[in-house]
């Protein structure tokens, strides 16, 4: 006999990831604080949350040290591959800028796919519907990241219906890991982990494609 289905409500209460001193300069790749991760126990088929859900560890014993011959400084180093806090606050308040303009620009109702809200919008229905955007939607795209190219990245946060749509896949993603580990008690590790992949990649098409299609318009910039 199947377990009932949750309540709507996220059963499991997520940490907030703690803010960390600068970025690497080439590390452009965003943190999502809120995202979590779950374990498969082969007796106890319970959602679980790990202990250090933000925490990243290294195996020292695996270091290897490359000497490199240079003139510069420890210090010298640090201030050519680390981002220092007042940069790391300049590109905030730019971003925060650019989210206004756009937010701004969509609220004066400029919806088609002649703005950058507009584009960005209808690309991401198509996704939602489990295909790709057509050409001339696609090139509208490329074009206005082309305008501005400082706005890749800030999808989500000038875009309601993105934003929506990821906080409703993390809560579906949550749900599916609670049904499976308690629908299936019998299954091994790697059959829970094959079914999960399986209905996780269907939660997770439209997120996929949006990536895909984003990512392709902006490497028409370069």
């Amino acid at each position: 006999m199947k377990a009932p289905t949750m309540m709507k409500k996220n059963p499991f209460k997520l940490l907030t990831a703690k803010s960390t001193r600068g970025k690497n300069k080439f590390d452009d790749a965003s943190v999502d604080g809120s995202s979590a991760s779950f374990s498969i126990d082969g007796s106890n088929h319970n959602a679980k949350r790990t202990s250090n859900l933000f925490a990243v560890h290294f195996e020292e014993s695996q270091n290897t040290v490359h000497e490199c011959a240079h003139d510069m400084t420890v210090e010298e180093i640090a201030n050519e591959l680390w981002y220092t806090p007042e940069e790391n606050e300049e590109m905030k308040a730019a971003n925060q800028y650019s989210t206004k303009v756009a937010r701004r620009t969509a609220s004066a109702g400029a919806a088609s796919a002649d703005s950058y809200v507009g584009a960005l919008e209808q690309v991401y229905e198509c996704c939602c519907q489990g295909k790709l955007a057509t050409q001339e939607l696609q090139q509208a795209l490329q074009t206005q990241l082309q305008l501005q190219p400082a706005r890749t990245g800030l999808e989500q946060k000038v875009v309601k219906s993105v934003a929506n749509g990821r906080q409703s896949r993390r809560e579906q993603m949550t749900q599916l890991v609670y049904n499976i580990q308690s629908e299936h008690p019998h299954l091994s590790k790697a059959e829970l982990a094959k079914l999960m992949q399986k209905q996780s990649s269907q939660i997770s098409l439209p997120a996929r494609l949006f990536a895909l299609q984003v990512a392709q318009a902006s490497s028409q910039q370069c």
